[in-house]
């Protein structure tokens, strides 16, 4: 079985619990929705996403709206993993599927995913742009203009310092968070980033300096204009 959570995932005009219980094969149409309570209630917290649910007016029972409309795009993603926890796939394809979720909610699904990697022994595919969200993947494949330039894990990447490595330092990602921790690699990349705001202050401070010579050279100009100019009769 496969399950594949995207960025823009896809809901139906039901409830929440629908929606949900969609990705467990035992239940079926005639199925009495209430005998699966409690798994389907386990993976929305997993997936943090039982809180929010019981928000809404109708709880579980409430209708997301077409194409999940009723909903933010951060609840849909957490709907979309808690139904691919329900699912228990061999293989699990995440296309950017943490995106929409801030840094928190984003390393508690991460967890939840890795639990459910290492219970059922499931493949995973991340499509991701954040680094953080592969810190803990077995091999890295690292894509540039549609082509394969690196692979690895985040530890050999780094140390390999190519174009993983210049992500890495784009993103400000610290190593800690890419499950690759180096302190000779972590203190370059800390002076490097100490070197960039350093260069960039420079760089703000000779803007400012030339915009006042500017400004000076206009008001020496102007004074000139004044003195050499016709005198009242």
């Amino acid at each position: 079985m496969q399950a594949l959570v995207a960025q823009e995932p896809v809901l139906f005009n039901t409830s929440v619990r629908q929606n949900l219980l969609y990705g467990l094969p035992q239940c079926r149409i005639d199925s009495d929705p209430k005998d699966f309570e409690e798994q389907m209630i386990a993976a929305a917290k997993a997936a943090c996403a039982h809180d929010f649910i019981l928000g809404f007016p109708g709880g579980y029972d409430t209708n997301v709206g077409d194409r999940g409309g009723q909903v933010s795009g951060g609840q849909k993603q957490r709907l979309s993993v808690a139904r691919a926890i329900l699912m228990q796939p061999r293989i699990l394809v995440l296309d950017e599927a943490t995106s929409a979720l801030d840094a928190e909610s984003e390393a508690i699904v991460q967890e939840a995913l890795d639990r459910l990697v290492a219970s059922s022994g499931s493949s995973v595919m991340v499509i991701a742009h954040r680094l953080s969200t592969v810190r803990q993947a077995d091999e890295i494949i690292c894509l540039r203009e549609g082509h394969v330039v690196e692979r690895g894990s985040s530890k050999e990447l780094m140390e390999q310092r190519g174009y993983f490595f210049t992500l890495v330092e784009k993103q400000a990602v610290t190593l800690d968070d890419i499950g690759g921790a180096n302190a000779e690699i972590d203190r370059s990349l800390s002076s490097r980033r100490a070197k960039d705001r350093k260069d960039k202050e420079k760089d703000e401070k000779a803007e400012v300096m030339e915009a006042k010579a500017e400004n000076a050279d206009a008001l020496d100009a102007k004074k000139a204009n004044d003195d050499d100019g016709p005198a009242a009769s």
